[in-house]
Order: structure tokens, then sequence, then C-alpha cells
């Protein structure tokens, strides 16, 4: 066996396994930030943490809407049909306003990333969306642990 096969072969697994290309393990997923519609929102990267936690980098709004909620559910674009996830501090009171902070979420109940299309901060009294980022589907995250 030629010697220099044998050398681009161990460059090629050790990137790799550096890179975590194959290793058959699920893990987070960056988003990109959510698509800003009205009220200011915006954020950085949205990662999917496992099956049921989410991080909102650098959210923003202004905390302007009467009814807004972070709202869950299925469909092409956020609507009234979806599901209210509990703010970070499990509150599931209207929403206050966001100046560029880190936010954690968990889906309610057995709802996982794999059973919706979206992620909004929707206005339930005007049906209104103010800003959302869309859920791939097939998604493999680690499984949500109910220690965290």
């Amino acid at each position: 066996m030629d010697t220099r096969f044998g050398f681009t072969i161990g460059i090629f697994l050790f990137y790799v396994t550096l890179l975590g290309f194959g290793s058959g393990y699920p893990s987070p997923k960056i988003l990109p930030g959510f698509k800003k519609l009205a009220h200011g929102v915006s954020s950085g990267p949205v990662t999917l943490l496992d099956t049921k936690r989410v991080l909102i980098k650098n959210l923003r709004y202004d905390g302007a809407g009467p009814d807004a909620y972070f709202v869950v559910g299925k469909g092409g674009v956020p609507n009234l049909h979806g599901y209210k996830v509990q703010n970070e501090i499990g509150s599931s009171d209207v929403l206050k306003g966001y100046d560029g902070v880190d936010v954690e979420l968990t889906l309610p109940g057995k709802l996982t990333f794999n059973d919706i299309d979206y992620l909004s901060i929707y206005c339930v009294a005007f049906e209104e969306d103010f800003g959302h980022v869309l859920i791939p589907s097939n998604l493999d995250l680690p499984e949500y642990s109910y220690d965290n």
C-alpha cells in the first residue's frame, strides 16, 4: 500500500472526527435570528439546546404589544392555533420588553421541537406575528433532561 494514501486517509479521518461529521451523536442546532416584522423584534442566533429548550441570544422587543407571548405551533406562519410558552422566568404573563438579553425557554408539556414549525413573539388579541424563527424538520437533538 502506498503510504501517501494511508496518510491522506488519516488526515481525512482526523478532520471528520474534529468537526463532528458522522459522529452519530445528537447535537444542539444553531438557527438564524428572529425574522423582524414589528415592535422591534430581533435577535442573534437561536440555538435549539435539546428537544425542549431554546436559547435566544440578544433578544430585542419593545414590549408594546398588548397581548404578546412566546408562541410555538405548526404551519408555515405563526397563527392563533399555536401554544403559549412561558417566558424565561416561568411566567405566562404578557411579555415585557427585552433589550438585548439572552433568553432560555422550555416548550410546554410533551411538545418537542420535532412537533412544531415556528417559534414566534405573537400578539393574540390582534393575531399578529411580531417576529419568528422557523424550526426545521427531522432534527436530531439531544433529549431533554427533566433535571435541567
